[in-house]
This record gives C-alpha cells, structure tokens and sequence, in this order.
C-alpha cells in the first residue's frame, strides 16, 4: 500500500468565466470542486493506475468534511485528524477570453500542538502498513518547520519509504533525514541554493550535493522540458513531445505518483522515470489537478526521450 500525506488539505474550486476582468464584477458560468492538497493529487493519480492507496493529513471544519464527502465518492480510503480550524480552500479561475489561469491559494489553519502529536502516531500506524508514504505540500500554521524530517524519521523506523515533495524551508530542514526520494522543481532548486538562475549542469551539480548528502534519489521536474534524474541508478535526462497544455496544476504531483508506481512495482529507473514523465503529461491535459488518462500513459512513455548522461 502506499499512504499520502496532505498536512495542508484544501477544497479547490475551479471558476470558469468569459473573460475575467480585475476590479469589475465577474460572472461566473461554472464551478467545479475537486479534494485538493499535493497529496491528494498523487492519491487520485495512484487510484487511477490501480494502486492500493490511503489519504491522511489534517481536516477541519466544512471544507474539510466537503474534500472527505468528495474522497468517499471517488473511493479513495482516508484517514484524518479532525482539527478545530477550517481547512484552506484554493480558488483557480479559469478565463476563456484570454485563456489565463489565476490562482487564489488560502494560507490555511493553525495546528495545535497535540493534534500534531496525534498526526505523528497515526502516521506511524500507516506507514507500518505500506511500503511507501509520500510528503507533500505546504505546511500548515503551528507545526514545526521540522514537521517533513520528523515523519520522515518515523516512517523509516517503520520500515517504509518516505518520498518528499515540499519546499523553502520544510525543505532544507527534511534533507537531514534522507528520504527515498525528492522531486524538487527548478524554483525550489534555485530557493535552495540561494540562486536566481541555473543551467542545466549547474542543475546536474546541486542534485549531485543532494545526492551527496545521502539521498538516494533525485528527480528534479522541469516543467514542459522534462525531467532530469540523478541517483544510485545513475544519470538521466528526459524529454516529453510538445502537448496543448490545458493546465499545469498538479503535473508535478501525478509525476510523483507515477515515480512511486514504478518503484513499488520494481520497474527499471528508465520505465519508473518515463512513467512519472508520462502521468504528468497526461495530468497536464486535464482541467482538474489530479487527473490523468490512463490510455494516455504507454502512447506517452514511447514518445518521450531518456539519454543516460553517466
């Protein structure tokens, strides 16, 4: 089984208008609402390749019994801490006039220090019964900066892998720890090293110090550009065919979902890194984060390139 953890969850809601005007009223011809946070993308990804999957995390309030309602309906088991505050909502408008994407994202709750105790136990329950837990996401008011590092350490002492996907300084403050695997993006590489632009080997060269530090796998996602891996398996690029994107939001997740895929299902480091490649392709073809096409899949994994660079 795999288990994801969304500290942050939130109820994302889609706008479609005409055309969105800033400071004039703006008419909206349709909702839609999705379970929301990087986590629970990864789990609806997962679901849909047909893996065994768990959602955990912090809910609270009405959004967050609307994204548990919206998770029963898809089938996707979870198990949450109930907390006081309200869990975030994340507003993405989308205008067929000039066909931009604004997102309005809530900073959400604020977590108090014993319902961070109990995540803490729970986590441990459910990494004792898979073989990976995926970190991702933001983290929420009131738990430590530390938090990744900390499930990280448990979820190893339960003998599972823990794959990280998060950012600024939860992080830096979670290398320490050594998770399987991270997925940081060219922005959170930059963040990282303090640096506004990077070339493609300087890329090569801050995932190789990652490495260094005792991670096994690093996976940088490049957006449109593909991919580049730098691991124990060796060093590979990636690149996709180009694609009419309809919306990038959550390509990066159903990337992680497709890498945990190929790593539970032993596939080799070149089919476990076309998989990621190829889900976050399809993700990249829907409106909704979190969606992919699974006939989509193998059609995209032939058409993408992997050069092993060493």
């Amino acid at each position: 089984m795999i288990t994801t953890i969304t500290l942050n969850l939130a109820l994302d809601k889609t706008y479609f208008l005409s055309n969105f005007q800033k400071g004039k009223t703006n008419r909206i011809k349709q909702v839609h609402e999705e379970p929301g946070g990087k986590g629970i993308n990864v789990a609806k990804v997962l679901q849909a390749l047909g893996y065994e999957v768990k959602v955990s995390g912090f809910s609270g309030g009405f959004n967050g019994l609307k994204v548990q309602k919206l998770l029963n309906e898809r089938s996707i088991p979870h198990r949450f801490i109930q907390i006081e505050d309200e869990s975030r909502e994340c507003l993405n408008i989308m205008a067929d006039g000039n066909g931009q994407e604004t997102e309005l994202l809530e900073q959400g709750p604020t977590v108090h220090q014993a319902k961070w105790g109990e995540l803490c136990q729970l986590v441990h329950q459910l990494a004792s019964q898979s073989e990976f837990v995926v970190l991702s996401g933001s983290l929420p008011k009131g738990v430590p900066i530390n938090a990744y590092g900390q499930l990280i350490k448990i979820i190893d002492h339960a003998k599972a892998k823990a794959i990280l996907d998060t950012s600024g300084e939860p992080f830096q403050a979670a290398l320490s720890e050594k998770p399987f695997l991270i997925k940081p993006n060219e922005p959170e590489l930059m963040n990282w090293l303090g640096k506004e632009k990077l070339s493609r080997q300087e890329m090569i060269r801050a995932a190789e110090k990652l490495l260094d530090l005792g991670i096994p796998h690093v996976c940088l996602s490049l957006g449109a550009n593909g991919a580049l891996y730098i691991g124990e398996e060796g060093q590979y690029s990636l690149t996709p065919p180009l694609l009419e994107v309809k919306n990038t939001v959550g390509s990066g997740d159903a990337m992680v979902a497709g890498l945990t895929a190929g790593f539970l299902s032993n596939l080799s480091i070149e089919q476990t890194l076309k998989l990621g490649v190829a889900c976050g392709m399809s993700n990249a073809l829907h409106l909704y984060a979190g969606c992919i096409k699974t006939s989509d899949i193998k059609s995209f994994q032939a058409e993408i390139k992997i050069e092993k660079l060493s």
